[in-house]
């Protein structure tokens, strides 16, 4: 999918600086690190890598940098950030994603 915006996919086996794969766009040659995520999840420890997550909503594929979505969600529900699984366990994932979320993150959709 990320091909029809010009981008190359390399598969990494390895999760480097836990990167999935690299997304390499062919005119400038801006190379992003993307983490395949199954839902919208957030982790504290992808803050600050220069990582952007991939994932699903109602089937429609979104690609964000993580610390952006960090951003959207301080901004659009700071109470998440206060739960147990965020402040103690570092991670914090929606089983499907809010109406908060989907609104805010349709700008971040791959149109297939």
């Amino acid at each position: 999918m990320l091909a029809d915006y010009g981008f190359d996919s390399v598969r990494l086996t390895d999760n480097w600086q836990c990167a999935d794969f690299f997304a390499v766009h062919k005119d400038d040659g801006r190379i992003l690190k993307v983490r395949h995520m199954r839902r919208t999840m957030i982790e504290r420890r992808h803050i600050g890598k220069d990582l952007h997550v991939c994932f699903p909503i109602e089937g429609v594929w979104h690609l964000v940098s993580h610390d952006e979505l960090i951003r959207i969600v301080e901004e659009t529900h700071p109470s998440t950030l206060e739960t147990h699984s965020w402040t103690k366990l570092g991670v914090y994932e929606w089983p499907t994603a809010p109406l908060w979320a989907r609104e805010k993150l349709k700008a971040y959709a791959l149109d297939s």
